[in-house]
């Protein structure tokens, strides 16, 4: 049986310990404990499958990956990174992220309905200098990557 002080010393020098960061867990590069500054739970987020804003808080994170939550209005999963780095997107970006993942089925991952998603789309809008609403930015350029003709 290991005593108390040499599990101590063997944690002091554990290389693979983890620590939270915003995007889920990452390993740990000291040679001591590190206590990072928590998340701000009331941070509003932006599920890419529903489109619905909801508070960091009532997300669930997976078990298995803690890079991963789950939307707790669609109960899809997504990566914490493109949950955050959705508030930073333009039409255009989100575009970008949609295109190649419909190649995935994202399409079918949508909830409830293409038409609500379609409506919440164009709710959501970012205060930027450009002319074209949010929900138009991402048709043309979700078109412009499909190959199809602008009408």
């Amino acid at each position: 049986m290991v005593s108390h002080y040499k599990r101590e010393e063997i944690a002091r020098y554990d290389k693979k310990q983890t620590v939270f960061s915003g995007y889920g867990v990452a390993p740990n590069p000291k040679n001591y404990a590190v206590s990072v500054l928590s998340l701000n739970s009331e941070k509003l987020l932006i599920c890419p499958f529903c489109l619905t804003i909801e508070k960091l808080w009532k997300y669930v994170i997976s078990p298995e990956n803690k890079r991963i939550a789950k939307c707790p209005n669609c109960k899809n999963q997504i990566l914490f990174k493109t949950l955050f780095s959705l508030l930073e997107w333009n039409g255009s970006q989100f575009a970008d992220f949609v295109q190649p993942y419909s190649k995935m089925g994202f399409w079918k991952k949508i909830y409830p309905d293409f038409e609500t998603w379609k409506r919440r789309l164009t709710y959501i809008s970012h205060s930027d200098d450009s002319d074209d609403s949010f929900a138009q930015q991402f048709w043309n350029r979700y078109k412009a990557l499909k190959g199809e003709s602008e009408e």
